[in-house]
């Protein structure tokens, strides 16, 4: 299991993957740049209940919109990830 993952699943807020912020939205972010899907980085959370999976899609948009802005505009995984839970990521 890669760092980042592990770190966001036990919503650990500093030294997570990497992350120059230090934060859910920037582990979140590392692990999509480094080829992970959003459902492959949330999946743990949703399974131990810790969001709903209807939370976990508005805290991708969220933390992608935050963090990086850049992967909202061109990870067609996250991009398609958020149309199926009626994000508009381009909003």
């Amino acid at each position: 299991m890669r760092l980042g993952v592990v770190c966001l699943a036990s919503v650990l807020l500093a030294g997570c993957g990497g992350s120059s912020s230090g934060s859910l939205s920037g582990a979140f972010c590392s692990d999509l740049q480094d080829g992970l899907t959003p459902f492959q980085i949330l999946q743990p959370s949703v399974a131990d209940g810790t969001y709903s999976a209807s939370e976990a899609a508005d805290l991708a948009y969220g933390w992608a919109a935050i963090s990086c802005p850049d992967e909202l505009r061109s990870n067609e995984a996250l991009r398609t990830y958020l149309q199926n839970w009626n994000i508009n990521p381009d909003a």
